[in-house]
């Protein structure tokens, strides 16, 4: 087996805040049918609200009457696009987020209220700071030395961060920044916004409908689109924008493009995910000076969801090797690396880069260090590789 040395993870998308809190709830990430999940459920329910997280809807659906009536029940999807709940959950949930519970059935406006329904999930699980604590030595244990959270909760997590046990950068949603005050900007890295859903969910803005028939839809209009960035990027706001269909990626490339050189604002714009983004969208971004932050163990959703994806898409997904070496990005300066938690860790993150199910989305080990591992650490982790597998050895510490 082949032994090398790499630095701890910088991962640079993930939710620090929202996976601590559910990190003590019941998961269904290893169930794989409609029966052995609703036993989990059955099993699960404690406390005034259970929330059960780990669902892949690729593998089983589940419906509000499978989770019963006598206690409240939420279940998220794997993604954290999308969710099921039962009427005993709707009744709970009613008072303070009534609006939540009528449209939560709704694609559209669940991928357009994503931060505040998952800033909602924090509220309804709030952690304890021995949770909080445990949570990021986990991520110690996986690998993990740096973190950005892309979903700020609420100003109070920004004094709560100095005590976690790794550093973690935070970015914030539109209502949660608009209540921030100036000395409290300037403590996060920027804005984060969304234009469009989730495979899982069928609401990422593909050119192509789905296998099911639906469409990916774009969250905004260009116009309005166009002048929520400019009036960001013209204070100099840095901007985080989820997108992962190709048409979503096109409406961020183009708009930003558009924004650079007819209003000239040098601010800083990322997109996030940029899953199915093609060779004219990379281009585009890379001129305009965008930088990509993509998940390399988002590779094996060409396979997870070829029950949706439609004809063709599976191989365009991640395309990396397109993105470096007939677009020109390079690791670490304009393409950067994270997990969204899907999992966590460097063992998943290393196999799905290094041995991915299609050859565009393979990373040489210098590439994903460069775009993923923490500059100038005093520790290193033991890896070895043999016939397509990696595996963590151990952690050595200078």
């Amino acid at each position: 087996m082949k032994q090398i040395f790499i630095p701890p993870l910088f991962d640079h998308h993930s939710h620090y805040s929202i996976y601590a809190s559910l990190s003590a709830m019941p998961t269904l990430a290893d169930v794989n049918d409609h029966g052995r999940a609703c036993e989990v459920v059955r099993g699960s329910l404690a406390g005034p609200l259970t929330i059960i997280t780990g669902w892949n809807s690729s593998r089983f659906a589940l419906a509000p009457e499978d989770l019963g009536d006598d206690m409240p029940v939420i279940v998220l999807n794997l993604s954290l696009h999308g969710m099921v709940m039962n009427s005993a959950a709707g009744i709970y949930l009613s008072r303070d987020y009534n609006d939540i519970v009528l449209n939560h059935k709704d694609p559209l406006w669940t991928e357009k209220n994503l931060s505040r329904i998952l800033a909602m999930m924090v509220r309804l699980a709030p952690p304890s700071a021995e949770k909080m604590n445990s949570f990021g030595l986990s991520l110690i244990d996986a690998g993990i030395g740096a973190m950005e959270d892309m979903l700020l909760p609420g100003a109070e997590w920004l004094g709560s961060a100095s005590g976690f046990p790794i550093p973690v950068d935070y970015w914030a949603g539109e209502s949660v920044f608009a209540t921030l005050s100036p000395s409290e900007r300037e403590k996060i890295k920027g804005v984060k916004l969304f234009t469009d859903g989730a495979l899982g969910t069928c609401t990422a803005a593909l050119s192509d409908p789905y296998l099911s028939g639906e469409r990916g839809r774009l969250l905004m209009e260009n116009a309005p689109f166009a002048e929520k960035l400019y009036d960001y990027m013209k204070q100099g706001t840095a901007l985080a924008v989820h997108a992962i269909g190709d048409m979503a990626v096109d409406q961020v490339v183009n708009t930003v493009s558009h924004i650079r050189r007819e209003r000239g604002c040098g601010a800083s714009v990322r997109i996030e995910h940029a899953q199915f983004i093609t060779r004219d969208a990379a281009r585009g971004a890379r001129d305009a000076g965008i930088t990509l932050s993509m998940q390399p163990n988002f590779s094996p959703d060409s396979v997870m969801y070829t029950d949706r994806l439609p004809q063709g898409y599976a191989p365009l997904n991640n395309p990396f090797r397109m993105l470096i070496d007939a677009a020109g990005f390079v690791p670490g300066v304009d393409l950067l690396f994270g997990s969204d938690g899907m999992p966590h860790g460097m063992q998943p993150a290393l196999q799905c880069a290094l041995f991915p199910p299609f050859s565009g989305q393979a990373l040489t080990l210098q590439e994903f260090i460069d775009g993923y591992c923490l500059p100038g650490s005093d520790s290193e982790w033991q890896i070895g590789i043999e016939e397509g597998r990696v595996e963590i050895s151990s952690l050595i510490c200078d």
